[in-house]
């Protein structure tokens, strides 16, 4: 290939040229301001770039090679073959022969899947590159890589097959009835229309006759410098990227033959505007009605903002009105929503329509009603629009985003500014500072009303073709156009009354300053600048001032034993209340008129039972911490256990399960690892009869005692004031009941099943084994055994994923990690996992037990344990600075005697690592001969019945 050397035309969106040239982006096309700290332009030889300075995290930098080219650009016989260019580039280019691009990534602490990647879509392929430093000759480095996957591909026989057999395993991974119904609805709604039939993997058959040849022609004929945008985004530290992205890019040899243009994917084709696709292996039903209309292809512009905010307003407030519909006794509905069609579109990758839509899901019995309360309740949008409650929880919520973005803004990830040029490159969409938004919507915002919002709803479904279907297991044969239709029309002509009107309510638990609760020490940890707070009821705090975030705070409650408290024969109502605590919502309160309590304010809930603890996590602002300690504690002292909130998650469980159950992974996950225990169902998903046993008052009885009684920590972490922190902790939880200081968990000692193979199956037409191997290890007590059973597992990753997919091509992504508790002596081990064609699986399995073995003959190397080491350490340098990573620190230092200390020795200990230490654990653990294996697999004849 051909080089010639070119100036660049820079064109900053900063810059008073506006003349459209080739290759120019079409932001400029937009009278809206974009984010000065991004810069856009082209070199002239048609390569546009996007680059910008920002040091969160630092000393990171992202690059991306974005290519304009994806499965719509395939001919019938290379369907497939923008994907198949993904894989290639990686296993094979100028620079790198096969094998070795590996090997840079790992000399410098990257890794594959975390750090670099790739995907394919109808209309792009994109290539990710985030690198561990921005030195210059690191830079220089990841620029070249990407500029041989531009330019420098090279396929060979071998690599060619070595590809195709692991995008076989991907096409087998990827299998499930929900890809099979989006088949058929793609088939459906754009028949006739490229989209139809480029689902970005492609065919096997089609892929199996391609030579090497095939693959460079559809490279040359698509990989070239119109079809190349180059993103970079990092700490520059006040630089510019833009010289090297000239020296590496901007001299890509531009060919003198015209670009051929990418092939017109076809507009709106639906066949049928009243459809229903019938898939056995649905457990629910879905029904929907849309108006839609074909894509335009358009840039964000002033006059719009207006409109599209008022949509927006329109669709969250039918949301609201949704959400709380399905509460209702009576109602059909398991759930539903509306939703953009556009962004929909844009979601999936399409970009052929755009329009209005609401679909629910339901028991397929009862198709019919959840399809007329559908039409009824749209019609009862489009006829009296909305109310005052609602309007004013959707208005505030928009008003403090609005605020909250600016506040947040200077902290922003290079990842979220590097998703929103991406976005810009795909959707058109014009990435704007939050000063400017600030600016636009603000007045917008204090000027819409609700008759606005009702206006644009109204007008956007107007706009459109009306279509109306579902698809589910109840098979409607050729009768299903009319039955549709007739259910539809029978519904619009019953009359809809206006909604009843809404009172705002005011919050019942706010706290009482007057009896704080007594601190009997504080002790300032200054090493990890850390304020532990006692209380004299036994709870226990730490406290954590960052500014990694402004205006975050995290919060993270343990309460209790969690699941260790709970005996075997009794896990149904850990799973049930663990799904319905929150929704229940407290006994002054509902669950609506909590979320009601919530608009204008950031603070928020989260709920889940962990193994060691009962567990409250939230995020929060300094305004609102107040409040949110208030919301917290109301669900600690007086939570609601209302009816509503229970029997919604009974209607839609029977169908969750049912759904879980068809697929081999469900079945491994309740059957598997009940056996691994020796019958005790804690660690696996409960049977559905123990789940359906468990009621209300059951739950209640339960969790009472365990939050009133529970030993009680909380870590606070984020843009706080440690003084207005410890005050808003002594009105809530430090009034609390007294704690008990410890308890002890049920059921003792880990037993793990004997060596041996599980065999299972699941009823479904979908032929894939889900294959799960275990190693018994030891617990997690120990944290300088885990930390070393945790990397010896990383090591079998890295292994398995050369022997499987790299090398045997028959598994698309081997995964190995480790499993240790906290509490139960005894209780770890490390796993394999691997999904597979059946055919495959005992050699599959065969393989995974050969890779364990080779630890035997080759223990891990010094190599090979600094390689993952320096991928460890860049990773946890950049989490500790992020208040994610030090209220999960801090939440676990609390349950542990030595948390402190375990804190101090984790990077120390992660940089002293030896390979030897790693090779005694492989010598003690990692045995064939003491593997448990568990196999699941599905082939349409299976009766979800155990062999062993």
């Amino acid at each position: 290939m051909r080089y010639v050397g070119a100036d660049t035309m820079s064109m900053t969106l900063n810059s008073k040229i506006r003349t459209r040239r080739p290759g120019e982006w079409p932001l400029f096309d937009s009278d809206l301001p974009v984010n000065p700290r991004m810069h856009f332009g082209s070199f002239a030889n048609g390569i546009r770039y996007a680059w910008m300075d920002n040091a969160n995290p630092r000393n990171r930098c992202h690059l991306r090679l974005y290519v304009q080219i994806g499965s719509v650009a395939e001919e019938e016989r290379e369907r497939g073959m923008a994907h198949m260019l993904e894989h290639l580039c990686f296993n094979g280019t100028a620079q790198f022969p096969p094998g070795q691009l590996m090997h840079w990534f790992q000399k410098h602490g990257m890794v594959f899947g975390a750090d670099t990647n790739a995907y394919t879509g109808f209309y792009q392929t994109v290539y990710m590159l985030d690198l561990p430093r921005t030195s210059a000759a690191l830079m220089a480095e990841g620029a070249a890589v990407l500029r041989d996957f531009a330019t420098g591909l090279r396929v060979t026989d071998e690599t060619l097959a070595s590809e195709k057999r692991v995008i076989d395993a991907e096409e087998v991974e990827n299998r499930s009835a929900e890809l099979r119904i989006l088949k058929t609805a793609l088939d459906s709604e754009f028949r006739g229309s490229r989209i139809a039939r480029r689902l970005p993997i492609g065919i096997r058959a089609v892929r199996a006759k391609w030579t090497p040849a095939d693959v460079a022609n559809f490279y040359n004929k698509w990989y070239r410098p119109e079809n190349f945008i180059i993103i970079a985004a990092g700490d520059f530290r006040g630089g510019s990227p833009l010289p090297l992205l000239r020296r590496t890019f901007g001299n890509i040899y531009k060919p003198a033959a015209a670009r051929a243009a990418p092939p017109v994917p076809g507009g709106d084709r639906r066949s049928k505007f009243f459809a229903w696709i019938h898939d056995a292996e649905l457990a629910t039903a879905n029904v929907s009605i849309a108006s839609v209309r074909p894509w335009e292809t358009r840039v964000s512009k002033k006059a719009n903002l207006h409109e599209a905010l008022a949509l927006q307003f329109a669709r969250q407030m039918f949301n609201i009105r949704l959400d709380e519909l399905v509460k209702h006794k009576n109602c059909k509905l398991l759930q539903s929503s509306v939703s953009d069609v556009r962004e929909s579109s844009i979601m999936m990758g399409t970009c052929l329509e755009e329009g209005e839509a609401i679909a629910a899901s339901c028991d397929p019995r009862d198709w019919k009603e959840a399809l007329a309360a559908c039409e009824r309740e749209l019609r009862r949008v489009r006829l009296y629009g909305f109310g005052d409650h609602e309007f004013r929880l959707v208005k505030m919520q928009a008003v403090l985003d609005l605020d909250e973005m600016v506040v947040r803004e200077s902290n922003k990830t290079t990842q979220e500014y590097i998703s929103e040029i991406v976005a810009a490159t795909e959707a058109g969409r014009i990435p704007r500072s939050a000063s400017v938004n600030h600016t636009l919507f603000a007045p917008l915002m204090a000027s819409i009303t609700k008759e606005d919002c009702h206006r644009a709803y109204e007008a956007a479904w107007a706009r459109g073709r009306l279509a109306v279907g579902g698809g589910g297991n109840i098979h409607l044969g050729g009768s299903a156009e009319r039955a549709i239709r007739n259910i539809y029309e029978k519904s619009a002509r019953t009359p809809v009354d206006a909604p009843q009107a809404r009172n705002a309510s005011v919050f019942a638990y706010a706290s009482d300053g007057s009896r704080p609760g007594k601190i009997l020490k504080t002790i300032r940890h200054d090493e990890f600048g850390v304020r532990e707070v006692a209380f004299a009821n036994g709870v226990r705090a730490f406290i954590k001032k960052t500014n990694f975030q402004k205006n975050q705070i995290y919060i993270s409650t343990q309460i209790g034993l969690g699941r260790s408290s709970i005996a075997p024969r009794e896990t149904g109502i850990v799973y049930v209340a663990g799904e319905t605590f929150l929704p229940c919502g407290l006994r002054k309160h509902g669950f609506d008129e909590i979320r009601s309590l919530l608009a204008g304010r950031n603070a928020q809930l989260d709920w889940e039972i962990e193994e060691q603890s009962f567990h409250f996590s939230a995020a929060t602002t300094r305004r609102d911490l107040k409040f949110q300690f208030e919301l917290m504690h109301a669900y600690l002292t007086d939570p609601g256990f209302r009816e509503e909130g229970f029997r919604e998650f009974r209607d839609q469980m029977s169908f969750d399960y049912k759904q879980h159950l068809m697929t081999p992974d469900g079945v491994l996950q309740a059957q598997f690892l009940k056996d691994l225990y020796r019958g005790d169902a804690r660690w696996s998903t409960p049977a559905h009869d123990d789940a359906r046993r468990v009621t209300l008052a059951g739950i209640k009885k339960w969790l009472s005692r365990a939050l009133a009684q529970g030993p009680f920590d909380v870590a606070v972490v984020g843009d706080l004031d440690i003084n207005d922190t410890i005050d808003a902790l002594r009105r809530t939880f430090g009034r609390v009941a007294r704690r008990e200081k410890s308890a002890r968990a049920a059921g003792g000692t880990t037993r793990f099943a004997k060596p041996g193979f599980y065999k299972y199956r699941s009823d479904s037409e979908i032929r894939k084994a889900h294959i799960k191997i275990i190693f018994p290890a030891t617990d997690g007590i120990d944290v300088d055994a885990a930390r070393r059973i945790d990397f010896l597992a990383g090591v079998l990753n890295e292994r398995l994923r050369v022997a499987l997919r790299d090398v045997l091509g028959a598994a698309y992504a081997p995964e190995a990690g480790a499993e240790m508790s906290l509490i139960y002596p005894g209780d770890g081990y490390i796993f394999i996992e691997v999904v597979c064609d059946p055919r495959k699986k005992d050699n599959i399995i065969k393989k995974c037990l050969e890779a364990v073995g080779d630890f035997t003959m080759n223990p891990p190397s010094a190599s090979e344990v600094n390689k993952l080491k320096k991928a460890a350490l860049t990773h946890l340098r950049d989490a500790r600075r992020t208040n994610e990573y030090w209220i999960s620190t801090l939440a676990h230092a609390l349950r542990r005697e030595r948390g402190f200390a375990d804190l101090r020795s984790e990077l120390v200990d992660l940089r002293k690592l030896q390979a030897s230490e790693i090779a005694a654990y492989a010598s003690q653990y990692l045995r064939p001969a003491r593997a448990v294996i568990g196999c699941a697999e599905s082939n349409g004849q299976g009766t979800n019945n155990k062999e062993k």
